[in-house]
């Protein structure tokens, strides 16, 4: 769309919706819609499916995601801690009436929120390693296949893992340190993980 035009015609592309874990760069949940359209209300749905693999603890998200019924969800019904969720600035000029949102634009928590980057570096390797674009045509085999590539995308980080605490061992077993060596693969998964971390990925087609 030209500066200062407005169409009725877009150009539909498939969005990959994902919450990945920090520290591990594993994704826990994903779910793939049809743009253009609003981000919001797809947090719901992929937060519900995160929360069932892995207990979070605090949850980043950009400002696309910037809505109050999403504090609430994460907040109140899925025990998750902390949001972190900047303020969409609609209204420049107005504090948000209502309770997350308004925390949101006078605390905002800048250090915690600088982790973000995470899933920058999550989508950057699964374009890079599995293809930024998509080969299928319809709607329903494009959805399937970014699907089929985050379930490929899982074992390639688990792979990763296992060859980093190899070679720790290795080095370990060399100083004779063993009792130093990591004994749980991912790191980090556990009652208290740092960070759940949001983002929506579009894809091109071929």
């Amino acid at each position: 769309m030209r500066a200062g035009k407005r169409t009725r015609r877009y150009r539909k592309w498939t969005k990959l919706t994902v919450v990945c874990h920090n520290a591990s760069h594993m994704i826990v949940s994903a779910v793939v819609s049809i743009g253009p359209n609003n981000d919001c209300p797809h947090l719901p749905e992929a937060i519900r499916q995160a929360v069932v693999h892995l207990p979070i603890y605090r949850l980043l998200a950009d400002a696309g995601y910037d809505a109050e019924f999403n504090h609430q969800l994460c907040r109140e019904k899925l025990a998750i801690r902390s949001t972190v969720i900047p303020v969409n600035d609609r209204r420049a000029s107005l504090e948000p009436s209502t309770r997350y949102r308004r925390q949101m634009k006078r605390r905002f928590p800048k250090r915690k929120y600088r982790q973000r980057w995470q899933v920058g570096s999550v989508v950057s390797r699964l374009k890079r390693r599995l293809g930024c674009a998509l080969r299928a045509r319809r709607n329903e085999t494009r959805a399937t296949e970014c699907l089929v590539r985050v379930l490929t995308y899982n074992p390639m980080i688990l792979h990763l893992l296992a060859k980093k605490v190899s070679t720790e061992q290795i080095q370990g077993s060399i100083v004779g340190r063993p009792e130093s060596l990591p004994v749980s693969i991912p790191p980090g998964f556990g009652p208290k993980c740092e960070t759940g971390a949001y983002l929506t990925v579009l894809y091109r087609t071929l």
